[in-house]
C-alpha cells in the first residue's frame, strides 16, 4: 500500500513493490482493520510514509484502483475488496 500511495504513475505497477504473498489473502489484513481506530492508525502512520492520517487515507482511496490491474487475472483476490476505506481512522 505504501508504494502505491506514493507512486506518481499508476499506469503500470512496474516500480511498485507488490509482494506476491498478498494475492493469497482471502481477508482484509488485520492491520487494516485495526486502522479503523484512530489510535492504531496514528501508530501505523510512520510505516506509511505520510505525516497525517488524512493524507494516507486519501491517497489509498485514490490509488487503490491501480491494484485492479494487478488482481484482474481472476485467480488472485484483492484483499481490500469489499472493505470500506472510509472506515480508516473513523473509530475513536
Amino acid at each position: 500500500m505504501r508504494t502505491v500511495c506514493h507512486e506518481q504513475n499508476l499506469e503500470y505497477l512496474y516500480n511498485v513493490w507488490c509482494p506476491r504473498a498478498s494475492v493469497w489473502l482471502d481477508h482484509v489484513p488485520s492491520y487494516v482493520v485495526k486502522a479503523e481506530s484512530v489510535r492504531f492508525l496514528l501508530r501505523m502512520l510512520p510505516a506509511t510514509g505520510f505525516d497525517k492520517p488524512e493524507a494516507f487515507i486519501d491517497n489509498l482511496k485514490k490509488k487503490h484502483g491501480a491494484f485492479e490491474v494487478y488482481f484482474r487475472s481472476g485467480w488472485k483476490d484483492d484483499p481490500l475488496r469489499g472493505f470500506d476505506l472510509s472506515k480508516l481512522g473513523a473509530r475513536k
